[in-house]
């Protein structure tokens, strides 16, 4: 089995969870559950979306995943330490992680320091690299 976190934090937007919806699928189509997915918050519990419904989430603990995906939010907000530890962490633990789900909005789910690891290079050298 595969076991995928999927990171939500305050105001996250539900945009997000579509992503989850692929390995549904999958597990539907397979007629088994092939995925397992977690949904994780720094503290575990209910978090409340952008939309203003909560969800119920398990806190970060020390659980290796294959692929760990990060919602996203509607504004640029400093990350936790928290928050900062486990995206470093699931960087080296993880197969496949962390992604953003479903967004191209890196920052509000990780600093410029662990994009940079996670995409091999920063956004502007990769802008220089693709005008040449």
């Amino acid at each position: 089995m595969h076991r995928i976190g999927f990171v939500v934090f305050p105001r996250f937007q539900l945009m997000g969870f579509a992503a989850v919806t692929a390995f549904e699928m999958a597990n539907l189509e397979l007629g088994e559950s092939a995925y397992e997915i977690d949904l994780l918050s720094e503290t575990g519990g209910e978090v409340k979306s952008s939309a203003g419904f909560r969800v119920l989430t398990s806190a970060f603990d020390d659980t290796v995943y294959d692929t760990v995906m990060f919602g996203a939010g509607t504004a640029i907000e400093p990350m936790t330490p928290g928050l900062m530890e486990f995206a470093r962490r699931s960087l080296q633990t993880s197969r496949r992680g962390p992604v953003p789900a479903l967004s191209s909005l890196l920052k509000p789910v990780c600093s410029m320091d662990v994009a940079r690891r996670h995409i091999g290079s920063s956004p502007a050298s990769s802008r220089r690299d693709s005008r040449r």
